[in-house]
């Protein structure tokens, strides 16, 4: 911040109420971060009313975000100047990502690659309204699974969105309906308790324990459910059966990610949301809508294709803004990495593969 912009809003700050001891300002990729140290009779909330007024002073692209910074003493303003960038999908083969389950998410607005390990969620609902990038992100996520040595269950009610994953080794079973996801629950559910009674009798507390200890060939499961309110709304008895998966399971070292474009009460109930601490919402077409997915308002402002914000429990309460990984062409990225065998065009790939 050079000295004429730097006097120019401090007597804007001074014009509204709010004075400041001096200020300061940092760049992280597309983010320009301003601090303002306030004075003990500088009115805080006058800040607050003002952030599409800052955002004009600086030319932001967007209405900026604001935080309390109370052990520094300062309070901290987000500015967007530049547009997210989509990483491409092909950065999966250039980099190492920690964890059991790694998943790239994409790119926040630092410009720093965002992935988080699905083993350690273990849980991630995702919400957007058509068109907001939802199935892209959905499609990064399985690319990095792929990437693992996890047991996947699909179940994919719009039945070509991954359809071209089936011939895949790990993909152990593809559903298309309801009646087809009871059935990887109970499967998923019997495989729970056969796992706990393996670390029951080792004294294991969880999957990574045991694999540490006794079997390092043991395998996660991870269940991908793609448009969770086609299924859900339909059959009643699957909110019961995929809770009670996802509170315990996470010892098992079984995942769940559900992903739907109609988030509402009725989708994401109570009891679904307190047990999926990973949450992801995409652009809402309402306020409310976003408060469903991640208990805050804010994506209803996005308006970029692939932009998102992610919740997780590693980020104590705070959100990242971020920007889903970009594939020009899934099918032909599919077969290039995953080619058919010679006998699955010949003789059909089975339905569950054991």
């Amino acid at each position: 911040m050079n000295f004429t912009e730097k006097s120019a809003f401090l007597k804007y700050l001074s014009s509204i109420g709010c004075e400041s001891k001096f200020l300061e300002d940092e760049v992280f990729g597309s983010v320009r971060v301003i601090y303002i140290y306030p004075t003990l009779n500088c009115k805080i909330s006058k800040l607050d009313k003002n952030l599409k007024q800052i955002g004009l002073f600086f030319n932001a692209i967007s209405e900026p975000t604001a935080k309390y910074n109370y052990s520094l003493g300062r309070y901290e303003i987000e500015i967007s100047f530049s547009k997210l960038e989509s990483p491409q999908i092909s950065v999966l083969d250039q980099v190492r990502m920690n964890g059991e389950l790694p998943i790239l998410l994409g790119k926040d607005k630092y410009g720093n690659l965002l992935y988080e390990d699905l083993a350690s969620l273990p849980n991630l609902m995702i919400g957007g309204t058509p068109g907001s990038g939802k199935s892209m992100l959905m499609h990064s996520i399985l690319l990095s699974l792929l990437k693992t040595n996890a047991n996947i269950f699909i179940c994919d009610p719009k039945i070509v969105e991954f359809s071209r994953y089936k011939h895949v080794k790990s993909i152990i079973n593809m559903s298309t309906s309801d009646d087809g996801l009871i059935n990887q629950l109970d499967v998923l559910e019997s495989k729970m308790n056969s796992t706990f009674r393996k670390l029951d009798k080792y004294g294991c507390s969880d999957l990574t324990e045991y694999k540490s200890r006794i079997d390092s060939k043991e395998k996660y499961q991870v269940l991908l459910i793609d448009e969770w309110a086609d299924v859900a709304l339909k059959n009643k008895n699957l909110v019961n059966k995929l809770t009670s998966i996802a509170q315990k399971g996470r010892a098992a070292g079984i995942c769940c990610v559900i992903a739907t474009q109609r988030p509402s009460a009725k989708v994401f109930p109570g009891i679904i949301k307190a047990s999926f601490s990973g949450k992801i919402a995409m652009r809402t077409s309402s306020s409310m809508e976003s408060r469903i997915i991640i208990d805050s308002s804010g994506a209803e402002k996005i308006t970029e294709q692939g932009a998102g914000i992610f919740v997780g429990p590693k980020l104590g309460g705070e959100s990242v803004s971020f920007r889903s990984p970009y594939i020009n062409d899934i099918s032909s990225l599919v077969k290039e990495k995953y080619p058919e065998p010679a006998w699955y065009n010949i003789f059909g790939g089975s339905k569950w593969k054991i």
